[in-house]
């Protein structure tokens, strides 16, 4: 299931400063890369199966063997 953005932006904002490295080592549908870019947060995801980002499309995507 889809992870609610609300709930992300709220973890992140009283949880975390900016500059800050996020990991989201399940990052599916990428909720919290979006979120990690507007609070202004460094973010590592990673997926098994990764969906190419439309929305940044500068985001480099390497598959780990």
């Amino acid at each position: 299931s889809q992870t609610d953005k609300r709930q992300v932006a709220h973890t992140l904002f009283y949880f975390t400063d900016p500059g800050d490295l996020v990991m989201d080592p399940m990052a599916g549908g990428g909720v919290v890369p979006d979120v990690c870019l507007l609070f202004e947060r460094k973010c590592q995801a990673f997926d098994l199966a990764p969906i190419p980002s439309r929305r940044h499309p500068g985001l480099s995507q390497r598959r780990l063997a």
